[in-house]
């Protein structure tokens, strides 16, 4: 059982909830010599021990030996944040802000060294936990429950020949508690986090400088990417002269001492509690949107970037975004955030599967409750077959073979006239120009057309009558008329780049064709018996 009860923790509440919803990024000691909490964030130096909070108060000091501060979900005031705090020893009552919970509620049959608040939003949301004093044993400490299986991760012999080493704890953003071990000689100290949904122990780093060599640690919490530490130093019959703060990076476990705070002959218990809900930084899922002017059409597997604006970043690192969905690939990929970072960009790829229409997908941050749900539309793609189509005027028609003669059924129509279509095979969507401008419209086989906007390059005022598509997406157009100039379009940029014919030719339309490996545009005359000729592309 720990003799010295430390409390370390820091509060981060974003909502305007009751009590303590004022103390933001607060950084908090507790000492059962004097039955109090201290606010002793930013503090560095050699010091002394701040003026207590205000609340809780005890009657029996060592009642303060175990604190845990977050949300009272288990009390039914999920909006309300409150300490919970008892004594270490087994079946101790457990208080909540100075008062005796109410039903009963106790510690389990066994003492306890620590405890903490899941604070993450979900189903652990406001429930207290805590290890048995130095063991790995975990319990559900409020509410009640049976312990909680922990095994070690594959390959992993430090979590199963080692010891634990201080049972406080605390949680991160991802449902994870942490504990310290020592390995079996004593020659590495490591920071571990536990699943709570698993019981997975992982190492999460191993740590170095002060922290890693120090003989005892009563406390830890966490705040804005640091573990701190608090340790009583200069114990001897019964006194202690100070408490060494250090703080821990949770990445890289590199220590260093940022405090020591004088406390004279006062010895005590020491405990550390968890940390509040934490989020590193906050998505603003309503300002997500898709960037650029692709699509994802059925049929076809792509990639699109979506961009998810970011605010409140109050823990600079970096971070794994996590991206599922129905017909979407399940892909990870790390972003490093730091305090003036407005915006994440997510690639997303869509499998190509399913129907057309509105999709969602989930863009989580690590495995915590964090997410944003966003909608991309598969469009329904015309594919490569046999199919032909013909554009007149402002309709576009399906031209239907199997009939003699041909029938037009009308595959859909726009507000203005169209021409130079072509089906891209990146894709599968057919693209026109809108007459006599430089815009583009996106046409999918539903009958949608979608005006994508003018095209930097192309010129305006002018009738584009040909257009086709080379296997690599890029769109050729040319202007009606006797004229030397192609145009070559970037659909991805949306502009154009002019190249230039060896002769003048005036065409109805032109095909591309692969022969003997050479690229070349098949370009018909607008007498179809009179004249066919190829013009040769570089590659």
């Amino acid at each position: 059982m720990k003799r010295f009860n430390f409390l370390l923790l820091f509060l981060v509440v974003f909502l305007p909830y009751e009590f303590y919803s004022q103390q933001i990024d607060r950084l908090y000691l507790s000492f059962a010599a004097t039955g109090r909490v201290y606010d002793i964030t930013g503090i560095t130096g050699t010091v002394s021990l701040p003026a207590p909070l205000a609340s809780p108060t005890v009657t029996t000091l060592a009642d303060l030996s175990n604190l845990a501060v977050g949300y009272d979900s288990p009390g039914g005031n999920p909006g309300s944040a409150v300490f919970i705090h008892s004594n270490t020893a087994a079946n101790s009552p457990i208080y909540k802000n100075g008062t005796l919970i109410t039903p009963s509620a106790t510690l389990p049959a066994v003492p306890i060294g620590g405890i903490g608040t899941n604070n993450v939003p979900g189903p652990y949301f406001g429930r207290v936990y805590g290890f048995q004093s130095n063991t790995k044993t975990l319990y559900p400490i409020y509410p009640a429950g049976a312990t909680l299986p922990i095994t070690a991760a594959a390959g992993d012999t430090d979590w199963n020949t080692g010891t634990t080493f201080s049972t406080d704890t605390f949680f991160d953003y991802e449902n994870n508690i942490y504990m310290f071990l020592n390995n079996a000689g004593n020659t590495a100290r490591y920071l571990y986090k536990i699943a709570i949904a698993t019981g997975v122990a992982t190492k999460a780093a191993q740590i170095t400088g002060p922290a890693a060599t120090i003989a005892s640690m009563q406390g830890m919490a966490y705040l804005n990417g640091m573990v701190y530490t608090a340790s009583l130093i200069g114990t001897s019959g019964g006194t202690a002269n100070s408490i060494q703060i250090n703080s821990i990076n949770i990445s890289t476990g590199a220590s260093t001492t940022v405090a020591t705070i004088n406390i004279g002959s006062n010895f005590a218990n020491l405990d550390l509690a968890s940390v509040p809900y934490y989020v590193p930084f906050t998505f603003t899922c309503n300002g997500a949107a898709f960037q650029g002017n692709s699509s994802f059409s059925t049929g076809y597997v792509s990639t699109r970037t979506v961009r998810i604006p970011i605010t409140n970043v109050y823990g600079p690192g970096t971070y794994t975004i996590n991206v599922s969905g129905t017909d979407f690939a399940t892909t990870s990929q790390n972003v490093t955030i730091n305090t003036g970072t407005t915006f994440i960009d997510v690639p997303v790829t869509y499998n190509g599967t399913g129907s057309a229409g509105q999709k969602t997908v989930t863009v989580r941050l690590g495995n915590s409750s964090t997410t944003c749900s966003v909608t991309a539309t598969a469009e329904a793609s015309f594919g490569c077959n046999a199919n032909m189509y013909l554009s007149q005027n402002n309709t576009l028609y399906r031209v239907n073979t199997a009939s003699n003669p041909f029938t037009y059924p009308a595959v859909g129509s726009y507000t203005g006239n169209i021409n130079s279509i072509a089906i891209n095979p990146i894709d599968g969507l057919m693209y026109g120009t809108v007459e006599n401008t430089n815009t583009i419209v996106r046409i999918n086989a539903s009958g949608t057309f979608t005006l994508m906007g003018a095209v930097s390059g192309l010129p305006s005022g002018v009738n584009l009558n040909a257009g086709e598509f080379d296997p690599a997406g890029n769109y050729y157009l040319k202007q009606a008329g006797s004229n030397t100039t192609l145009y070559r379009v970037n659909i991805a940029t949306m502009s154009a780049t002019a190249l230039t014919l060896s002769q003048a030719v005036n065409v109805s339309d032109f095909a591309y064709m692969m022969e003997d490996f050479i690229q070349h545009l098949q370009i018909q005359t607008e007498d179809f018996c009179q004249l066919t000729f190829q013009l040769y592309l570089q590659r």
